[in-house]
């Protein structure tokens, strides 16, 4: 496996109150940043996050101390007032991170998560709206239209405009979460499908292939660029892009499909390396979260390259990511906690081989770690500090005999 990780922080309604330096911080003490690449969504160290999602069409940058709303890859935008500097300070973090042998990746989440951009350009969903931006949680159902030729333009502007400021290989294009109810009822995109002569069977609709369409037109317009894509394990549905990198979140299984079809993968299941979940059953105790339950030794206890591969399906297992989605992550001071020391249980799942691994000295040695932590002032979680019981029956004595212990 390469020297790769990945955590992904990922903005919801406004922009983070913290930077790019400030996550970097969180890192520097534990990697080698000569020796590491970070990326935003794709094989390296550090993602630091630019998730498309409904409730902006100009990429959610993260980490930058700027609040976007409703940015139109557009002339009609005045450029002198948002764009320009919004832009030069993008290019900014992205020297910031090159100077630091980090590379920032941006997502741009299609052909779902796209109401904000329906919001600002309604004949590119397949009702023609009125659609209002994005303001709760959950999917939306309106997504752009896959039979209308104008959303083919429309995806390859936006990643032409990407493609100018992000110097990086990969490109995210999503994938994810995108229903198809609308397709299924639009004269446009059944028109698309019967001139593609798409037929559903008994693995995928016709609309998931018609997915694929798009999916792969993405692909193809970044390759002729040459760049790279990267998408959700939903891309797989369909027929995955010929090029594609798949990011595994919905466990496993698409990755070790992706895999078995000779195509990178990156490990990213949610049930291990969601780091937005609780940390601890006490959730009364805890900063709300969005639920699930992802503790420390349950992270150390992942191995992210499947023993049902061969050695060399195995191969194409490139790294894994975590996941930091802010919904309920307001503070940088709460992504620290949120982060630490969860993120060293991820390096050593990515770095160490299997048979190597070993809690109880992976323990040993991030309680010295957490110094570095207390001496740098970081806000990280301390359940590693708790007391723990092992209960034994004593047979011989007729009593239960109960051992407590903390690192």
């Amino acid at each position: 496996m390469s020297t790769s990780l990945i955590a992904f922080i990922a903005g919801s309604e406004n922009a983070l109150p913290f930077t790019i330096a400030d996550v970097y911080s969180l890192v520097s003490p534990t990697f080698d940043a000569n020796s590491a690449t970070v990326i935003s969504s794709s094989i390296n160290l550090i993602f630091a996050c630019l998730h498309h999602g409904d409730n902006t069409l100009a990429i959610r940058f993260a980490l930058l101390p700027i609040t976007l709303c409703n940015l139109h890859f557009d002339s009609r935008v005045v450029k002198s007032n948002c764009i320009l500097p919004f832009l030069n300070e993008l290019r900014d973090v992205i020297d910031y991170a090159a100077k630091r042998h980090i590379t920032i990746i941006p997502e741009v989440d299609l052909p779902g998560h796209m109401q904000a951009a329906l919001a600002a350009y309604p004949y590119l969903g397949c009702t023609g709206g009125p659609y209002e931006v994005w303001r709760m949680w959950g999917v939306s159902e309106e997504v752009l239209c896959a039979g209308n030729d104008s959303v083919l333009t429309f995806i390859d502007d936006v990643l032409t405009e990407i493609m100018e400021i992000f110097p990086s290989e990969y490109i995210h294009v999503g994938g994810d979460e995108c229903p198809k109810v609308r397709w299924e009822k639009c004269p446009k995109c059944q028109a698309r499908i019967k001139a593609l002569g798409i037929k559903g069977d008994d693995r995928h609709t016709k609309e998931e292939y018609l997915q694929s369409f798009i999916i792969c037109h993405a692909e193809k317009f970044l390759n002729e660029h040459g760049r790279r894509m990267i998408g959700w394990d939903e891309t797989l549905e369909g027929g995955l892009a010929p090029n594609a990198t798949v990011m595994s979140w919905r466990g496993e299984g698409g990755g070790i499909e992706a895999a078995r079809q000779h195509h990178d993968v990156i490990m990213t299941p949610d049930t291990y390396l969601y780091f937005n979940h609780y940390q601890s059953k006490d959730t009364e105790e805890e900063p709300e979260a969005n639920g699930g339950y992802s503790p420390l030794a349950h992270v150390y206890g992942y191995e992210p390259i499947p023993s049902m591969l061969t050695s060399d399906e195995q191969k194409f297992i490139k790294g894994v990511q975590a996941n930091h989605w802010t919904e309920y992550i307001t503070t940088f001071p709460q992504l620290q906690y949120m982060a630490l020391p969860r993120w060293a249980a991820l390096c050593e799942i990515q770095w160490s081989q299997p048979e190597k691994k070993d809690y109880a000295d992976f323990l040993e040695r991030l309680l010295r770690l957490t110094r570095l932590y207390d001496a740098l002032g970081y806000n990280y979680a301390k359940h590693i500090f708790d007391v723990t019981a092992d209960y034994r029956v004593n047979t011989k004595n007729g009593t239960v005999d109960i051992f407590t212990g903390t690192i």
